[in-house]
């Protein structure tokens, strides 16, 4: 650990100066967001250093370096929000909106626009009346798909289906109606019925 680093660890409340109750100040001397007890360090354009923590209504996540409007209540300092980035448009690091709790988004139209949108999550859902998407290119991939519904219909100019072990299907009900040839190949090809096997055509080879 540097002798920078044990001065600052060596802090405390008292060393830190009170806040004003409106003021701004710069953020400083964070490396890496708040400490472990979520709390900033501020330094006031005098050089006076105060600490301060994330108020609920600040999403965006201070760093070093911002700008930030700050007010005292009942002896606790809070960042209210960040008011300017000094690097905040190079493009370098994202903007982080954070909260420790729950984030309720609530419009009668939500659009976002990007060039690609992630979602990372250990649980996604999704509830609602109607879900379309339309894309040049569709993709998924998962360690196992399940689907449920009362009808699925699925419709393409041409359909290619490849399963490299086993393909079972189980129905009430299956029916075909093909317009062209139909061809059945494998080594080994076996019908059963409990009742008739009914073969019906204008011509049936057999060998």
């Amino acid at each position: 650990m540097t002798t920078s680093e044990n001065q600052s660890g060596n802090h405390t409340e008292e060393t830190l100066a009170k806040a004003p109750l409106n003021g701004s100040a710069v953020l400083t001397e964070v490396e890496h967001g708040a400490d472990e007890t979520g709390t900033f360090r501020l330094i006031q354009p005098g050089g006076t250093e105060i600490a301060a923590r994330q108020a609920v209504s600040c999403l965006v996540a201070p760093r070093p370096g911002d700008k930030v409007l700050i007010s005292t209540v009942e002896d606790t300092t809070y960042i209210l929000a960040v008011l300017e980035r000094s690097n905040g448009g190079d493009g370098e690091e994202p903007l982080r909106l954070e909260t420790p709790g729950h984030l309720h988004i609530a419009a009668q139209h939500i659009t976002l626009h990007a060039n690609a949108v992630s979602f990372v999550a250990g649980t996604l859902t999704m509830v609602g009346t109607l879900l379309n998407s339309l894309f040049k290119v569709s993709r998924r991939i998962s360690g196992r798909d399940s689907q449920i519904a009362k009808v699925a219909t699925t419709r393409a100019v041409d359909r290619i289906s490849v399963t490299d072990n086993a393909d079972i299907q189980s129905a009430g009900l299956i029916s075909q109606d093909v317009d062209g040839p139909v061809s059945v190949r494998g080594d080994v090809a076996l019908m059963r019925a409990r009742g008739d096997i009914r073969f019906d055509g204008e011509r049936i080879n057999v060998g």
